[in-house]
C-alpha cells in the first residue's frame, strides 16, 4: 500500500498556453451568421490546492476497497477520503486539440 501511495504523488502542472480565440456571435461587431456561433469565457480558477486541502483527505486506517465506486457514491460518503488509481483511454485524435492543456498529465 505504501508503494501505491508513493506512486500516486503528483505535482502541479506548469505550462504556457495559447490564449488565442475568435468569438463569433450576435453581440460582436464582426458577427458572421454563416460561420459557427462561438462565445468566449474567461475563468480565473485560483487556489485549487487550498480548495482540495479543505476537503476530507486520507489520514489513517487505510484499507483496500474492492468496491466499484461511482462519483455519486463518493459524494454521498464525503467524510471518507479516497486515493484512486485509474486507467484512462485518451483518444489519439484529441492529442493535438488538447496540446495546450492536456486533460490527464502524468509524471
Amino acid at each position: 500500500m505504501l508503494l501505491f501511495i508513493k506512486n500516486s504523488v503528483r505535482g502541479d502542472i506548469s505550462q504556457c498556453s495559447n490564449r488565442y480565440a475568435i468569438a463569433n456571435n450576435k453581440y460582436i461587431p464582426n458577427f458572421n451568421p454563416d460561420d459557427e456561433i462561438k462565445y468566449l469565457m474567461y475563468l480565473d480558477a485560483n487556489n485549487w490546492y487550498g480548495y482540495a486541502m479543505s476537503k476530507y483527505l486520507p489520514l489513517k486506517d487505510f484499507v483496500w476497497s474492492d468496491n466499484n465506486l461511482t462519483e455519486q457514491d463518493i459524494l454521498n460518503l464525503s467524510d471518507v477520503g479516497y486515493i484512486l488509481e485509474l486507467d484512462l483511454d485518451y483518444p489519439s485524435d484529441l492529442h493535438d486539440k488538447h496540446s495546450d492543456f492536456p486533460l490527464a498529465p502524468e509524471n
